[in-house]
């Protein structure tokens, strides 16, 4: 009985990706939140640059030593001096946090961090709004084997719990190309599509949904290259499926219907 269950399983399962899938906007909707470090963190003379809906940000200079709560705040000044956005702030537990309204017409379409800066580490892009349809990751640049690298990628989906997936790889006793691959294999690993070269950047999507947030952590000394993206299809300009796609999706879930049908009168024939 248990066998003949499994293909129903299997075929709720993509019923429930394929709704996932449709019921979400493909825009990041006009707010979106990005982190630029960790507070307490000082810098050295090093590359800070964010990008929203593809514009390059960056705190202008600093100075070895600068925290990074200053560099954060600088970026931030910068990106609330565009005519396009609002940029502030808003938890004082996290300064370096910055969430960014758009104000001008249409919706953000990425939100962007990348950090080479052996002091200043971790950086996170979320929007809770209306998530993306996928998320760009950098891999490690570099080890010393003494720490871990690690990310973080919230999934979620119209009216179901959000699914942190946390995937943690140890630096010791690897090399470079051996914890990029490991990374990658955990990312497969917890259903992640993963395309890209070996040693990054990978675009990443996930077939139970779409991505609220993605976090780039790490401990490991060797590693000075953060970066993390999240971004709506680059085919995707409206929130509402095109006269083709829906019926593609009408067709998909009509299959679906079809195949859950057939399994069931197969049970009961069974039993």
């Amino acid at each position: 009985m248990s066998r003949l269950l499994r293909p129903g399983v299997l075929a709720r399962g993509f019923l429930i990706s394929l709704i996932c899938l449709v019921a979400s906007s493909p825009a990041l909707a006009t707010k979106g939140i990005i982190e630029l470090g960790i507070a307490g963190q000082a810098a050295k003379l090093s590359t800070f640059q964010v990008f929203v809906d593809g514009q390059m940000f960056t705190e202008g200079s600093h100075l070895v030593g600068e925290s990074s709560t200053s560099i954060a705040e600088k970026v931030r000044a910068n990106i609330d001096a565009s005519p396009a956005y609002v940029a502030t702030i808003p938890d004082p537990n996290h300064p370096t946090a910055i969430e960014v309204l758009k104000v001008s017409s249409g919706d953000l379409t990425s939100l962007e961090v990348f950090i080479d800066d052996p002091n200043i580490g971790g950086a996170f892009v979320e929007s809770s709004d209306s998530p993306g349809l996928s998320a760009t990751v950098r891999g490690v640049d570099g080890i010393a084997g003494d720490g871990n690298f690690e990310l973080d990628i919230t999934v979620v989906c119209t009216g179901m719990p959000p699914e942190l997936f946390t995937q943690v790889v140890s630096t010791s006793g690897k090399t470079r190309d051996g914890v990029n691959a490991a990374m990658v294999a955990a990312l497969k690993g917890n259903g992640f599509s993963v395309v890209g070269p070996a040693n990054g950047p990978w675009k990443l999507t996930h077939t139970d949904g779409r991505i609220r947030k993605t976090q780039m952590r790490r401990t490991d000394t060797g590693i000075h290259v953060t970066g993390v993206q999240q971004d709506t299809s680059s085919t995707a300009t409206s929130s509402i499926p095109t006269l083709s796609e829906w019926g593609s999706i009408a067709l998909m879930v009509l299959l679906g219907g079809v195949a859950v049908t057939l399994l069931r009168r197969r049970a009961a024939r069974t039993i």
